[in-house]
Protein backbone atom coordinates (compact mmCIF):
# COMPACT_ATOMS: atom_id res chain seq x y z
CA UNK A 1 0.00 0.00 0.00
CA UNK A 2 1.47 3.41 -0.57
CA UNK A 3 -0.09 6.77 0.53
CA UNK A 4 0.91 10.14 0.13
CA UNK A 5 -0.36 13.53 1.73
CA UNK A 6 -0.35 16.77 0.28
CA UNK A 7 0.17 19.95 2.54
CA UNK A 8 -1.61 23.50 1.18
CA UNK A 9 0.03 26.77 2.80
CA UNK A 10 -2.47 29.29 1.86
CA UNK A 11 -2.67 32.52 3.67
CA UNK A 12 -4.36 31.42 6.17
CA UNK A 13 -1.32 28.80 7.14
CA UNK A 14 -4.06 26.32 6.75
CA UNK A 15 -2.95 22.40 6.72
CA UNK A 16 -4.70 20.09 4.53
CA UNK A 17 -4.23 16.59 4.49
CA UNK A 18 -5.73 14.06 1.96
CA UNK A 19 -4.32 10.27 1.38
CA UNK A 20 -5.31 7.93 -1.37
CA UNK A 21 -4.13 4.48 -2.08
CA UNK A 22 -3.39 2.97 -5.25
CA UNK A 23 -6.10 0.30 -6.42
CA UNK A 24 -5.19 -2.10 -9.17
CA UNK A 25 -6.72 0.50 -12.00
CA UNK A 26 -3.85 3.05 -11.19
CA UNK A 27 -1.06 0.26 -10.94
CA UNK A 28 -2.07 -0.65 -14.09
CA UNK A 29 -2.02 2.79 -15.97
CA UNK A 30 1.43 2.98 -13.89
CA UNK A 31 2.51 0.67 -16.11
CA UNK A 32 1.36 1.40 -19.06
CA UNK A 33 3.24 4.82 -18.53
CA UNK A 34 6.31 3.27 -17.55
CA UNK A 35 6.22 1.27 -20.92
CA UNK A 36 5.41 4.30 -22.92
CA UNK A 37 8.11 6.11 -21.41
CA UNK A 38 10.35 3.24 -22.02
CA UNK A 39 12.02 3.67 -18.49
CA UNK A 40 11.32 3.38 -15.17
CA UNK A 41 11.47 5.93 -12.58
CA UNK A 42 14.55 7.04 -10.95
CA UNK A 43 15.43 5.87 -7.76
CA UNK A 44 18.07 7.72 -7.21
CA UNK A 45 15.85 11.15 -7.76
CA UNK A 46 12.91 9.96 -5.54
CA UNK A 47 10.31 10.23 -8.64
CA UNK A 48 6.58 8.85 -7.80
CA UNK A 49 4.18 9.66 -11.04
CA UNK A 50 0.91 10.77 -9.80
CA UNK A 51 -1.73 8.93 -11.70
CA UNK A 52 -4.94 9.26 -9.51
CA UNK A 53 -7.46 11.47 -10.93
CA UNK A 54 -9.14 12.29 -8.04
CA UNK A 55 -5.48 13.42 -6.09
CA UNK A 56 -4.70 15.43 -9.27
CA UNK A 57 -7.93 17.22 -9.14
CA UNK A 58 -7.83 18.18 -5.37
CA UNK A 59 -4.22 19.39 -6.02
CA UNK A 60 -5.25 21.22 -9.27
CA UNK A 61 -8.30 22.73 -6.96
CA UNK A 62 -6.12 23.94 -3.89
CA UNK A 63 -3.89 25.89 -6.11
CA UNK A 64 -6.73 27.54 -7.86
CA UNK A 65 -8.03 27.68 -4.39
CA UNK A 66 -4.67 29.81 -3.52
CA UNK A 67 -4.79 32.21 -6.45
CA UNK A 68 -8.42 33.08 -5.47
CA UNK A 69 -7.55 33.72 -1.81
CA UNK A 70 -4.75 36.16 -3.14
CA UNK A 71 -6.97 37.87 -4.95
CA UNK A 72 -9.23 38.52 -2.64
CA UNK A 73 -6.64 39.43 -0.01
CA UNK A 74 -5.46 41.86 -2.80
CA UNK A 75 -8.26 43.60 -3.13
CA UNK A 76 -9.39 44.11 0.47
CA UNK A 77 -5.77 46.10 0.88
CA UNK A 78 -7.26 48.63 -1.58
CA UNK A 79 -6.85 47.57 -4.96
CA UNK A 80 -9.85 48.50 -7.00
CA UNK A 81 -12.06 46.48 -9.26
CA UNK A 82 -11.07 47.86 -12.30
CA UNK A 83 -7.19 47.52 -11.14
CA UNK A 84 -7.59 43.95 -10.74
CA UNK A 85 -9.47 43.45 -14.05
CA UNK A 86 -6.56 44.58 -15.95
CA UNK A 87 -4.04 42.98 -14.33
CA UNK A 88 -2.41 39.86 -15.76
CA UNK A 89 -3.16 36.30 -13.84
CA UNK A 90 -0.38 35.01 -11.73
CA UNK A 91 2.10 32.08 -12.97
CA UNK A 92 2.43 28.70 -11.27
CA UNK A 93 5.55 27.17 -10.64
CA UNK A 94 5.09 23.38 -10.57
CA UNK A 95 8.46 21.18 -9.13
CA UNK A 96 9.26 17.65 -10.69
CA UNK A 97 6.42 17.45 -13.22
CA UNK A 98 7.95 14.13 -14.57
CA UNK A 99 5.45 12.37 -16.74
CA UNK A 100 3.30 15.44 -16.64
CA UNK A 101 0.19 14.19 -15.25
CA UNK A 102 -0.47 17.32 -12.82
CA UNK A 103 0.53 19.62 -15.34
CA UNK A 104 -2.19 18.46 -17.91
CA UNK A 105 -4.26 19.35 -15.11
CA UNK A 106 -2.66 22.61 -14.09
CA UNK A 107 -2.54 23.85 -17.43
CA UNK A 108 -6.74 23.77 -17.30
CA UNK A 109 -5.83 26.46 -14.97
CA UNK A 110 -4.41 28.52 -17.39
CA UNK A 111 -6.33 27.65 -20.14
CA UNK A 112 -9.67 28.76 -18.04
CA UNK A 113 -7.67 32.04 -17.42
CA UNK A 114 -6.88 31.44 -13.68
CA UNK A 115 -3.25 31.68 -14.26
CA UNK A 116 -1.20 33.08 -17.19
CA UNK A 117 1.48 30.21 -17.43
CA UNK A 118 2.57 27.09 -15.84
CA UNK A 119 6.49 26.81 -15.16
CA UNK A 120 7.99 23.29 -14.69
CA UNK A 121 11.15 22.72 -13.22
CA UNK A 122 12.53 18.94 -14.29
CA UNK A 123 16.02 17.61 -13.99
CA UNK A 124 15.55 14.48 -15.85
CA UNK A 125 16.23 14.68 -19.63
CA UNK A 126 13.91 11.35 -20.42
CA UNK A 127 11.00 13.38 -18.55
CA UNK A 128 12.23 16.36 -20.24
CA UNK A 129 11.06 14.11 -24.03
CA UNK A 130 8.24 12.81 -22.89
CA UNK A 131 6.94 16.45 -21.93
CA UNK A 132 8.02 18.12 -24.72
CA UNK A 133 6.21 15.21 -26.94
CA UNK A 134 3.18 15.60 -25.04
CA UNK A 135 2.58 19.38 -24.58
CA UNK A 136 4.17 20.20 -27.62
CA UNK A 137 1.13 22.97 -28.28
CA UNK A 138 1.39 24.43 -25.07
CA UNK A 139 5.22 25.16 -25.51
CA UNK A 140 4.84 27.14 -28.99
CA UNK A 141 1.89 28.93 -26.79
CA UNK A 142 4.16 29.86 -24.20
CA UNK A 143 1.34 28.54 -21.77
CA UNK A 144 3.73 26.17 -20.34
CA UNK A 145 7.28 26.89 -19.90
CA UNK A 146 9.99 24.06 -19.12
CA UNK A 147 13.36 24.66 -17.35
CA UNK A 148 15.98 21.77 -17.82
CA UNK A 149 17.44 22.04 -14.02
CA UNK A 150 17.86 20.60 -10.78
CA UNK A 151 15.53 22.63 -8.57
CA UNK A 152 17.60 23.51 -5.65
CA UNK A 153 19.86 25.34 -8.16
CA UNK A 154 16.49 26.89 -9.89
CA UNK A 155 15.50 28.57 -6.80
CA UNK A 156 18.93 29.74 -6.10
CA UNK A 157 19.48 30.97 -9.91
CA UNK A 158 19.75 35.02 -9.84
CA UNK A 159 19.26 34.47 -14.10
CA UNK A 160 15.85 32.48 -13.88
CA UNK A 161 13.37 34.51 -16.25
CA UNK A 162 10.36 34.70 -13.83
CA UNK A 163 11.03 35.15 -10.39
CA UNK A 164 7.20 35.81 -9.12
CA UNK A 165 5.05 33.25 -8.76
CA UNK A 166 1.17 32.55 -7.23
CA UNK A 167 1.51 29.17 -6.14
CA UNK A 168 4.45 26.63 -5.76
CA UNK A 169 3.01 22.88 -6.36
CA UNK A 170 5.20 19.76 -6.66
CA UNK A 171 5.30 15.61 -5.64
CA UNK A 172 8.15 16.36 -3.58
CA UNK A 173 11.00 13.83 -3.86
CA UNK A 174 11.39 12.44 -0.30
CA UNK A 175 15.28 12.68 -0.42
CA UNK A 176 15.05 16.76 -0.98
CA UNK A 177 11.86 18.02 0.74
CA UNK A 178 13.87 19.40 3.45
CA UNK A 179 16.31 21.66 1.57
CA UNK A 180 13.78 22.97 -0.87
CA UNK A 181 11.60 23.67 2.56
CA UNK A 182 14.72 25.64 4.22
CA UNK A 183 15.28 27.29 0.52
CA UNK A 184 11.88 28.21 -0.04
CA UNK A 185 11.08 29.79 3.41
CA UNK A 186 14.48 31.25 3.94
CA UNK A 187 14.66 34.76 1.69
CA UNK A 188 18.23 34.34 1.72
CA UNK A 189 18.11 31.03 -0.12
CA UNK A 190 16.22 31.60 -2.41
CA UNK A 191 15.46 33.92 -5.51
CA UNK A 192 11.98 33.06 -6.21
CA UNK A 193 9.08 34.79 -4.43
CA UNK A 194 5.95 33.42 -4.00
CA UNK A 195 2.59 33.49 -2.08
CA UNK A 196 1.69 30.15 -1.54
CA UNK A 197 3.05 26.54 -1.87
CA UNK A 198 0.93 22.81 -2.51
CA UNK A 199 2.94 20.25 -1.71
CA UNK A 200 2.86 16.18 -1.74
CA UNK A 201 5.19 14.62 0.69
CA UNK A 202 6.25 11.11 1.29
CA UNK A 203 3.67 9.62 4.86
CA UNK A 204 6.74 9.75 7.18
CA UNK A 205 7.95 13.32 5.96
CA UNK A 206 4.40 14.97 6.59
CA UNK A 207 3.85 13.26 9.68
CA UNK A 208 7.37 14.77 11.43
CA UNK A 209 7.02 18.17 9.15
CA UNK A 210 2.82 18.47 10.98
CA UNK A 211 3.83 17.20 14.53
CA UNK A 212 6.99 19.86 14.27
Amino acid sequence: MWITRSISRCRNAAIVRRGTTLGRSTLNLRRAMHSRLKTKTKKHLGQHLLVNANMLQSIANAVKNCILAQNTATLEVGDSEAGQSTRQPPRILEIGPGSGNLTETLLQLVRDGVARSLTAVEVDSVMIDALRQRFNDELQSRALIIQQQDVLQFLEDANVASKDYSVIVGNLPYNISSPILFRLMNDNQSRIRWGAAVFMFQKEFADRLTVS
